[in-house]
């Protein structure tokens, strides 16, 4: 059985919210709060804590500590007329230093993904499983963790799943859940530079009535939710079909 956009039966469906980048869970809370306001009923956070901006400026720190370091340990080493090798070697262990970082972050992303995943299977253990369905709503580098957590769902479940991304990261496939909308504005190039061409993804795009004032304005979730409350409470609305009769 798989879901199918509807009206009915709108209590039979948990609303799970992942948050982007760069948001404390502070600022995601209150994301939650807003999607909760907007659709009248409650909503539960999976905080993405994979890249903050703590985490961000940790990164940048680090790289430029080691660069540093490197720059006048080098230096010290072969001599102030070795120019190009302290500029190449310094620059080698600066990327090596946010590579490190980088992995710290996608294992994050896996954690955080296995607990999207855990929360899932245990609302479908606990409630009627012929009748519930789950919204995921997803934000930005929100759809990497979903993507993840859709592609190691059982399909049995992952057929019960609607998912609204917004200006996602990354686009997600239809096949990977019941439902699947990509919604993306004209002006955000964060899911522009994503996309490309996919036969196998639903794009729906939005153009705002008067233009951001820039792209990064276009790609804040506030930007999404302000002109999309109706879409927002449709496609959150989910029923699992009958079983066709034998």
């Amino acid at each position: 059985m798989t879901c199918q956009l509807g009206n009915s039966n709108f209590k039979a469906c948990d609303v799970l919210f992942v948050n982007g980048i760069w948001n404390s869970q502070s600022d995601a809370n209150q994301s939650r709060k807003e999607i909760s306001r907007l659709l009248g009923r409650p909503v539960e956070l999976i905080y993405n804590r994979s890249f903050t901006l703590m985490r961000f400026l940790e990164i940048v720190t680090r790289a430029i500590t080691c660069g540093l370091i490197s720059w006048y340990g080098i230096g010290h080493l072969v001599g102030k007329q070795y120019k190009t090798v302290k500029t190449v070697a310094t620059s080698a262990i600066a990327l090596a230093s946010i590579q490190y970082d980088l992995r710290k972050v996608q294992a994050m992303k896996e954690k955080v993904a296995g607990d999207l995943i855990q929360r899932v299977e245990e609302i479908f253990a606990t409630r009627a499983p012929s009748s519930h369905c789950v919204t995921i709503i997803c934000h930005s580098q929100g759809a990497d963790i979903v993507d993840m957590a859709l592609r190691g769902l059982d399909k049995s479940l992952s057929n019960r799943i609607s998912v609204i991304n917004y200006g996602g990261k990354k686009p997600i496939s239809k096949g990977l859940a019941g439902v699947v909308r990509n919604v993306e504005h004209v002006q955000d190039i964060v899911p522009r530079l994503a996309s490309g061409v996919h036969s196998d993804v639903t794009h729906v795009p939005l153009r705002a009535p008067t233009p951001f004032p820039s792209s990064l304005s276009s790609h804040t979730l506030s930007s999404y939710l302000n002109q999309t409350p109706d879409f927002l409470r449709r496609h959150s609305r989910m029923r699992i079909p009958p079983p066709l009769p034998r």
